[in-house]
């Protein structure tokens, strides 16, 4: 079993669905996470992730190893899901029926003791007003409070999954996160 990404995507550059099927098992969870984060709808998350795996599949021979194969790969998901979103003028981003499930990584670790019942409703709402808050941001704004607060990445990383300057990424993660502030102490 191979391990290391470049191996892998050398191997199923060449040909080797083994190779293409163990990078895609390594990376499957993040990119379902991404395509459902962006669609908020478990039926659409699942076409998305199919249709990525395609494009990764008929574009992996085009993959050049300028950057790491993770932020191409988030790359393709990213655009490919705003593209549908665009398609579909659809803009949601977060779902607020899943905030607990889906939405926990976005909080910062709140607590390490088991909560109270209390505690948990207080979480719940926080949760539920922060879901309400991210819906506010524009699609590339989620898509980088996401990748910077869910999937911890730098905002080198960020910059060149969205294709601009880590300057554009600090400023737009500003701005998201003044929006944010902002809808948060109006509804309190």
């Amino acid at each position: 079993m191979i391990e290391n990404d470049e191996l892998l995507v050398s191997a199923a550059q060449k040909g080797s669905k083994k190779a293409f099927e163990q990078l895609i098992d390594m990376y499957a969870d993040k990119i379902y996470n991404m395509c459902y984060y962006i669609s908020k709808n478990k039926s659409e998350a699942d076409d998305l992730f199919q249709e990525v795996i395609i494009k990764v599949y008929k574009y992996l021979k085009g993959f050049d190893g300028k950057s790491k194969f993770s932020t191409w790969l988030y790359r393709i998901t990213t655009n490919h899901c705003i593209d549908r979103i665009r398609h579909y003028d659809r803009v949601s981003f977060f779902s607020l029926d899943k905030a607990d499930e889906d939405g926990l990584e976005l909080i910062t670790k709140m607590s390490d003791k088991s909560p109270g019942p209390a505690e948990e409703a207080q979480k719940q709402d926080t949760i539920q007003k922060l879901g309400l808050a991210i819906e506010t941001l524009s699609p590339i704004q989620k898509t980088i409070v996401l990748l910077r607060y869910s999937e911890d990445k730098p905002l080198k990383e960020i910059a060149q999954i969205c294709r601009c300057t880590v300057g554009t990424v600090g400023s737009r993660l500003d701005s998201a996160m003044k929006k944010l502030k902002k809808y948060l102490k109006l509804n309190p």
